[in-house]
């Protein structure tokens, strides 16, 4: 059974952070299932936190930027900045996983992912 830890950390906002704890050996599995996605696998460039080099930071750089150009050329700009707190709780896993063997990752892959999110149990 796979056993899974969420602590806590408060932030200096007033607001928490969760990390989530796993045992070692699914800590490993997950390294060489995430080194062989961002191998095998195209991101859009508007991703970020989640690929090399392009953290939250980079995000607010770039939308600066382009505030910055937008005003410069007066013309109107709408952005929308969409809150995904919980975005991990709401995924479809039998989804997610339909999605990845469409993008041609292996049997054992998909096998792993399916068997650590049946057995996973969180404790708070």
């Amino acid at each position: 059974m796979v056993w899974s830890s969420v602590v806590l950390l408060p932030k200096d906002s007033g607001g928490v952070c969760g990390i989530g704890l796993v045992e070692v050996i699914w800590k490993v599995i997950s390294l060489v299932i995430n080194r062989r996605l961002l191998n095998s696998m195209t991101f859009h460039n508007s991703l970020h936190r989640c690929l090399p080099r392009r953290g939250t930071d980079t995000a607010i750089i770039e939308a600066k930027l382009v505030q910055q150009l937008v005003l410069c050329k007066q013309l109107p700009l709408y952005e929308i900045f969409i809150d995904l707190k919980k975005a991990f709780d709401m995924l479809d896993h039998d989804r997610a996983l339909d999605i990845l063997e469409g993008y041609g990752i292996g049997l054992r892959m998909l096998y792993l992912l399916r068997s650590y999110w049946t057995q996973q149990k969180v404790v708070a």
